[in-house]
């Protein structure tokens, strides 16, 4: 009498231990091939589920790295302004300080402070 196999389908001899065909373990009782398609669905479904997951954490860091770098180059961008803005009053010491060259220290210094926060709050 031939049985099939749980996996392929396959038909294949009743006391065979494994599928020729797949390499699936043949179990001979009808309730134990059905727990056994159960467990294997499931396993099927958790390295899915897991594989997904994976992928979705690769996703966010990449995404986190991403921003880490913008949030930098924004800082960058930001303390030259305020270097080029703060310039001219840092070349001419004697000379009253502008509304924009003091905007343009605040924004000089502010950028080193927001840095040092950052690494603290870490």
């Amino acid at each position: 009498m031939a049985v099939k196999c749980t996996e392929c389908g396959a038909s294949i001899q009743d006391d065979s231990k494994f599928c020729k065909y797949c390499g699936a373990k043949i179990v001979q009782d009808e309730l134990k091939r059905v727990e056994v398609k159960i467990e294997n669905t499931a396993e099927i479904k958790r390295a899915d589920y897991e594989e997904k997951e994976s992928e979705l954490r690769q996703k966010m860091m990449r995404r986190e790295l991403r921003m880490k770098g913008l949030k930098w180059k924004i800082c960058g961008v930001l303390f030259l302004i305020g270097i080029a803005l703060a310039l001219p009053g840092l070349l001419d010491p004697g000379k009253k300080a502008s509304a924009i060259e003091i905007i343009g220290i605040a924004i000089a210094l502010g950028v080193p402070a927001f840095i040092v926060i950052e690494w603290m709050t870490k």
